[in-house]
């Protein structure tokens, strides 16, 4: 006889300082709402156990089940929410009255009012989910005052109802709780602690800035999206500039965009390459090698040596990796890359790096499919060993590479694509990945104008609009030191022992 595991049927889920970041090192304090036997999800799902947690304007919820899917990939799973604890409203389903039903594998839902229902997208809810890969551990949010409501507005809500459901028709799919009834869970009113927001500038003048941005089809030059491009990049300032989709311009040309909107000084240009595909660099330094590693004249990755002075060099790998559902060219990508570090790191070949040289690998990754992509990345386990040789350890100490992890400026979500037009909820698409052997990350961020305050904005020359209006994609910041003693920084703008610097050590966004 199967024993059901009901950890807390109806709880008071206190407030916390969550990252939707498809990591789960910040749900540790955070038990289990409700554990599901495991093995009782015979077709399809089976769910393992799903966590709760709430501030005034998010609901959070962290689902885990037994074998790796994608949420946003065709699959039955769906939702339910009673939004105002009334098993009289909304859609009379099991013991109660559902306000949501949202369809992860549909990538739509509806809202119930009595009988009637109405279609809503993620964006009407304010829906992410976390990681966009394949995966067994994902985060969901969702805003709040678009989903739950009272039936009496005096009086506070206090709590709400929800099951998540394997809505294939064969028996044996599973459902989270078992039988008929539903999870209720108390919300909490608490705001949290304030986000701190971080800085644009560098701390130190002597970090090496590197932005990626993908452009959405030569952005930077559309008449209507060019104003939000330049604003972007000039509160950047960035030292080493990488743009995607860049799919009708040249390097010469984006050379000249960035001469024009950062002017380096008489007699100064931005350096670039000649080899010329849909991925272009800019740098305030010289470019002194370029290797294409996938694709025609650089068309999906271009690796670029890069001078910063005469004894300190830098290896960026500037991707953009297939889209949507070419998990196979994906892979290919990344165990040519693997294979490409490989090289370097060796005598002979088509490239010998300095021992110790930083490699910096980012751009649009479209990293949407197979979690074995991104493992392959970052611990060098090449899957076709025929064609790219054996596994190898990608960082210069033999251990894996870093996954940076960069969040928005002004709140604790890391998606790095938009598009509420689309199906799909806000993913993180776009990565940085480094040599944290041989350089520190230091102030890193995902640019995102829509969330940020009106101060910082007018601070740095931005409209609310720009990173809307420039591209689906946002852009991703990171400055990098050569120095790896922490205690040697100068900073120009002091890293304060305060809430941030608190919330960092809880995440081990110092590390």
């Amino acid at each position: 006889m199967k024993t059901l595991f009901l950890v807390l049927l109806c709880t008071l889920i206190y407030a916390q300082p969550i990252l939707i970041d498809g990591r789960s090192d910040d749900w540790k304090n955070i038990e289990p709402i409700y554990v599901d036997p495991p093995g009782d999800g015979v077709m399809g799902f089976d769910f393992l156990s799903v966590s709760v947690t709430s501030d005034s304007a998010r609901l959070f919820l962290r689902l885990i089940i037994a074998e790796e899917f994608g949420l946003s990939k065709k699959n039955n799973l769906t939702l339910y929410i009673d939004g105002d604890n009334d098993a009289s409203t909304g859609l009379s389903i099991d013991d109660m009255g559902a306000e949501l039903a949202w369809r992860f594998g549909d990538k739509d839902g509806a809202v119930f009012s009595g009988n009637d229902s109405t279609a809503i997208t993620h964006g009407e809810i304010g829906l992410i989910t976390l990681p966009t890969l394949t995966a067994t551990d994902f985060e969901i949010a969702i805003n709040r005052a678009d989903v739950f409501t009272n039936t009496d507005p005096a009086t506070p809500l206090q709590s709400f109802r929800f099951f998540f459901r394997d809505e294939q028709s064969e028996a044996g799919a599973d459902r989270m709780p078992d039988g008929t009834s539903s999870i209720s869970v108390e919300l909490s009113d608490d705001p949290g602690p304030p986000w701190v927001t971080r800085p644009l500038a560098k701390y130190s003048a002597a970090d090496i800035r590197i932005v990626s941005q993908n452009s959405l089809h030569d952005g930077i030059f559309v008449e209507d999206r060019a104003p939000a491009h330049s604003r972007i990049q000039q509160a950047l300032q960035g030292d080493i500039v990488c743009f995607q989709e860049m799919w009708k311009s040249t390097n010469k040309s984006t050379v000249a965009y960035m001469d024009s909107i950062i002017p380096l000084g008489e007699g100064k240009h931005w350096f670039t390459t000649e080899m010329e595909g849909h991925i272009n660099t800019a740098s305030r330094f010289p470019i002194v090698g370029n290797w294409t590693l996938w694709g025609r004249s650089g068309s999906r990755i271009m690796a670029l040596l890069v001078q910063i002075d005469e004894a300190r060099q830098i290896l960026v790998m500037n991707s953009h990796w297939s889209c949507c559902g070419a998990d196979k060219n994906r892979q290919l990508q990344a165990d040519s890359t693997i294979a490409f570090l490989r090289d370097a790191y060796s005598p002979g070949g088509q490239i010998d790096l300095i021992p110790n040289t930083p490699v910096v690998i980012l751009g649009d990754m479209n990293l949407v499919g197979e979690s074995q992509q991104l493992a392959t990345l970052l611990t060098g386990d090449i899957q076709n060993e025929d064609k790219f040789g054996a596994d190898f350890a990608p960082d210069w100490d033999g251990t894996t590479l870093m996954d940076l992890y960069p969040v928005h400026v002004s709140e604790g979500v890391a998606f790095s694509w938009q598009n509420n037009g689309e199906g799909y909820s806000p993913g993180r698409l776009d990565y940085i990945v480094y040599t944290d052997f041989v350089i520190r990350a230091k102030n890193n961020f995902i640019l995102n104008t829509r969330t940020m305050s009106e101060e910082q904005l007018e601070a740095n020359g931005l409209l609310r609009s720009d990173s809307k209006v420039a591209s689906d994609h946002l852009a991703l910041v990171v400055d990098f030191s050569f120095d790896m003693d922490p205690k040697n920084d100068q900073e120009l703008i002091p890293e304060k022992k305060g809430l941030w610097q608190s919330i960092k050590e809880i995440f081990g966004l110092n590390k």
